[in-house]
C-alpha cells in the first residue's frame, strides 16, 4: 500500500472515531394528490406533513412533501416510478389507482368528520324533473373527472341502469331524449349556482356539501337520486413500498388521534378525525365501487 493509500484510509478511520464521518443522506417520504389548485393543496397538507415529518425521523426519513397532479394517470405514473409514495383520495381514483398496479389501499381517513358519503343528484326546486329518467334530453353538471361524488358516483350510478350520457361543451347544445347530457362546472359551488339559475336543468354533489348550503340556498333545490354510500376517503401506498415503512406508516396514522398534538394537526388537516383500518374488509368495503366500475364509461 502506497503512502497516499494508507493516508487516506487513516483519515477515513480518524474521521469515523471522531464523529465526524460524511452522513448518508436519509430518505424523503413524498406524499400526492390530485387538484386542480395546486398552492390550495399544499397549505391544506401542511398540518400533515408537520406530524410526519416528526414522526418518521425514527425510521430515516428526513423530509416529507408533496406533489400535486390534476389527473388520476399523471398520478399513476409517479407512483409507478417511485416520484410518489402514498396516496391520500376520495375512493374512485384511488381505485383507478390500486387496478392499475401501482398502489395498495391500506387506511381509511375520517375527513370531515365522516366515514362515509354518498351522491346527490338535485334540480331546482321549481323543475318539471321529478325522476331520473326525466334527465334523458337534459344536461347535468358535474364537477371535475377526477372527482368520486361529484363525477364518479352519479354518472356510473345512471350508466349501470341503462342510461347513455354524451359529454358536452356549452350548456346551449342540444340533447336528444334518449341521452343525457354532461359537462363539468369546475367547482361544485358553480354546480349549485348554475343549477339555482337553472342555467342547467340538474347538478350533482355529495351528501355532506348539500346538507350545509346555506338553508335559503337549500330551498332552491330539490334531491331527485342518492347513490350508493362509498368511504370518504382512503389511504393508498404504492405497491413497491418497503414493508418496513409502510408498517411505520400505517402505525403512525392509527395512533396520531390518541395524543393532543395528532389531535390539533388532525383538526388542521380538513378537519380529519382519525385514521382507521377498514371495520371488515377493504374488499368489501370497496365493493360498490368495484361494481359501478363495471358500468362506467
Amino acid at each position: 500500500m502506497n503512502y497516499s493509500v494508507k493516508y487516506s484510509v487513516l483519515s477515513l478511520l480518524v474521521l469515523i472515531f471522531t464523529g465526524l464521518a460524511p452522513v448518508v443522506q436519509a430518505d424523503t417520504l413524498t406524499l400526492g394528490s390530485i387538484s386542480g389548485d395546486p398552492s390550495k393543496e399544499i397549505k391544506h397538507y401542511k398540518p400533515l406533513i408537520e406530524y410526519l415529518t416528526r414522526s418518521l425521523k425514527s425510521s430515516g426519513i428526513d423530509k416529507v412533501n408533496i406533489r400535486v397532479t390534476d389527473s388520476i394517470n399523471q398520478m399513476a405514473q409517479l407512483m409507478l416510478t417511485g416520484s410518489v409514495d402514498l396516496y391520500m383520495g376520495s375512493p374512485f381514483p384511488s381505485l383507478k389507482l390500486a387496478n392499475t398496479g401501482v398502489s395498495n389501499i391500506i387506511l381509511r381517513r375520517w375527513k370531515n368528520g365522516t366515514e362515509q358519503y354518498h351522491s346527490v343528484i338535485f334540480v331546482h326546486s321549481d323543475s318539471m324533473i321529478d325522476s331520473i329518467e326525466d334527465l334523458q334530453g337534459e344536461i347535468i353538471g358535474f364537477e371535475k373527472g377526477f372527482s368520486t361524488s361529484s363525477y364518479y358516483l352519479p354518472k356510473s350510478s345512471l350508466q349501470q341502469k341503462g342510461f347513455k350520457f354524451i359529454s358536452k361543451i356549452d350548456r346551449h347544445e342540444t340533447v336528444t331524449n334518449d341521452e343525457i347530457g354532461y359537462l363539468f362546472t369546475g367547482h361544485d359551488k358553480n354546480t349549485v349556482t348554475w343549477v339555482r339559475k337553472r342555467r342547467i336543468a340538474a347538478g350533482a354533489i355529495n351528501n355532506i356539501k348539500f346538507d350545509r348550503l346555506k338553508a335559503r340556498f337549500r330551498n332552491q333545490l330539490r334531491i331527485i337520486f342518492r347513490s350508493v354510500s362509498v368511504p370518504r376517503q382512503v389511504v393508498s401506498y404504492r405497491k413497491k413500498m418497503s414493508p418496513l415503512l409502510a408498517s411505520s406508516l400505517t402505525q403512525i396514522f392509527l395512533n396520531m388521534d390518541q395524543t393532543e398534538y395528532g389531535r390539533q394537526q388532525l383538526k388542521e388537516f380538513e378537519r380529519t378525525v382519525k385514521f382507521d383500518k377498514f371495520p371488515d374488509s377493504i374488499e368489501k368495503a370497496m365493493t360498490p365501487m368495484t361494481a359501478l366500475a363495471k358500468a362506467f364509461k
